[in-house]
């Protein structure tokens, strides 16, 4: 979050402006510093601004796909040097934020990339499967079990499981899929 008690997280000079565009998914602005080579030299960015880390260790793509901003993570993943599973402090990447929020397009595009694996685990060993039936997100929870690599049975470090985060939370329909 940018705001924590009201107090900013994070300074001006440490939260770059493809970060802070990619965070309120003002795609104009992420357009033009991704596309025009004038706007490098103006916001001194480096060639990895795509994959550059922000003082919360977060990418532009992390910000944009947990804020559910399609269009932007849509042109960030064009990006050819872009790392889709970057992984922040605790283990967390794309997927899992997308899941989490129940962004079906974002976590489905990025499932069917090679280089994003479906079942990382966090430092809590908390999957993305785990985050879509903690939230009651059906459509996600759906496409994660319809792949072989995912393991619907995998607990975190409390010994919870995707089925054990939907009971407990009440999404009976995610208990149902988990079921089947």
């Amino acid at each position: 979050e940018l705001l924590k008690g009201g107090e900013p997280v994070s300074s001006p000079e440490s939260f770059p402006i493809l970060h802070l565009a990619s965070y309120f998914g003002i795609l104009p602005v992420v357009q033009k510093i991704i596309l025009k080579g004038r706007w490098k030299k103006t916001f001194h960015i480096a060639d990895e601004r795509v994959n550059q880390t922000d003082s919360c260790g977060q990418t532009p793509l992390i910000w944009a796909a947990k804020n559910g901003h399609w269009p932007v993570v849509k042109l960030l993943l064009r990006e050819p040097n872009i790392l889709a599973d970057f992984r922040d402090a605790s283990g967390k990447t794309p997927l899992y934020f997308a899941a989490h929020g129940g962004y079906y397009t974002i976590a489905g595009v990025l499932l069917q990339r090679p280089d994003v694996v479906a079942d990382s685990k966090t430092e809590s060993d908390s999957t993305p499967l785990m985050m879509a039936a903690l939230g009651g997100h059906e459509a996600v929870v759906k496409i994660l079990i319809a792949r072989k690599d995912v393991d619907i049975n995998s607990r975190d470090n409390r010994g919870s499981s995707a089925l054990y985060w939907a009971c407990w939370l009440g999404h009976e329909s995610v208990v149902r899929l988990l079921l089947e």
